[in-house]
């Protein structure tokens, strides 16, 4: 796309946030039942959607699902590592435990060292490496996740077309709505 289209559609697009509308086209287009029905149409568009070849393709809510078990085992193992620290005391282990529990984020180590300005070198390296170790662990668990559920996917594809295709019932030239 060259880059005189690309300005024009992102001009339009922006306008449509400032009126809060969308592209509206002139008349309700109302679509045939046998668009959904037809043996024919479901052969032509799986030819030219793919071509012969499955696609991988997944659920958005997968993603938020791995971000919160990215979160969760954060929280956890930062809290064990907290409180099985020597460095730590009891007082801070427990500020750690509540403020996770409340409102765990996923932080590098240069925004962890800003929020520990006031504390001791000591406190200050020890908490950098307990948050270098929570969250390299808990990638590795969030990572695993969409890993399992592709595997789950893929199996359940071979599966799938050892399965016949849906028969259409019924002439299939009726128009709903």
């Amino acid at each position: 796309m060259d880059h005189a289209t690309q300005v024009e559609l992102t001009r339009r697009v922006i306008g449509f946030v400032d009126r809060n509308t969308t592209e509206l086209a002139d008349a309700v287009y109302l679509n045939p039942v046998s668009t959904y029905t037809s043996p024919q149409h479901a052969e032509r568009e799986r030819e030219r959607l793919f071509r012969g070849h499955p696609l991988f393709f997944g659920l958005s809510f997968g993603l938020a699902f791995a971000g919160a078990i990215m979160l969760a085992a954060l929280a956890v193992g930062f809290t064990a590592l907290a409180d099985s620290s020597d460095v730590l005391t009891a007082e801070q282990q427990q500020q750690v435990s509540a403020v996770l529990e409340d409102d765990a984020e996923l932080m590098s180590n240069t925004g962890l060292e800003a929020l520990l300005v006031e504390e001791t070198p000591e406190v200050s390296a020890e908490m950098i490496r307990i948050n270098t170790e929570a969250r390299h662990l808990a990638l590795q668990i969030a990572l695993l996740i969409p890993i399992l559920a592709g595997a789950a996917g893929i199996l359940n594809g071979f599966r799938m077309r050892r399965l016949p295709d849906p028969v259409a019932a019924g002439s299939g030239d009726t128009i709903l709505g």
